[in-house]
């Protein structure tokens, strides 16, 4: 036998359930990882200026980044790269601004990043930046 609030859980659940079924977007749910655990998980690693951002027309409502690379970590990069940002957990940046931005390299090999990689805005990035200069190799691309 059920008991009087059971019924309306029951009711709470199935309509929940419903909600995450109707294909609606999610919101991102993380929590970024230390300098560490985004630096050992990335491919490469960039301190950059985002120049441009553009929506990349496919379904994945994705951005495209242009970014000019300041220095790199892991990976020697050329100086102005393009990264790829998608799904419910895109990376949101400002084009003018500089970030310190952990990267992956899909089955295609194109430069990807998104939320929950340890991404920071320069000016919050101090002790993320320290760490990051004291590991090997580390380079600054020649501007052209």
């Amino acid at each position: 036998m059920l008991s009087s609030g059971r019924p309306a859980l029951v009711a709470v659940l199935a309509a929940s359930a419903f909600a995450l079924d109707t294909g609606s977007a999610v919101a991102c749910r993380c929590e970024e990882p230390s300098a560490k655990v985004a630096f050992r998980s990335a491919d490469s690693a960039i301190l950059g200026e985002i120049v441009s951002a553009e929506k990349d027309g496919g379904e994945s409502d994705g951005i495209i980044y242009r970014i000019r690379v300041d220095e790199s970590w892991k990976e020697k990069l050329d100086s102005s790269i393009v990264v790829h940002s998608s799904t419910t957990c895109r990376f949101e940046a400002e084009s003018g601004k500089r970030y310190v931005i952990f990267l992956k390299r899909n089955s295609e090999g194109k430069l990807e990043t998104a939320m929950c990689m340890g991404n920071l805005a320069e000016h919050k990035a101090r002790k993320v930046l320290k760490f990051l200069r004291s590991t090997k190799p580390h380079q600054r691309p020649e501007k052209p």
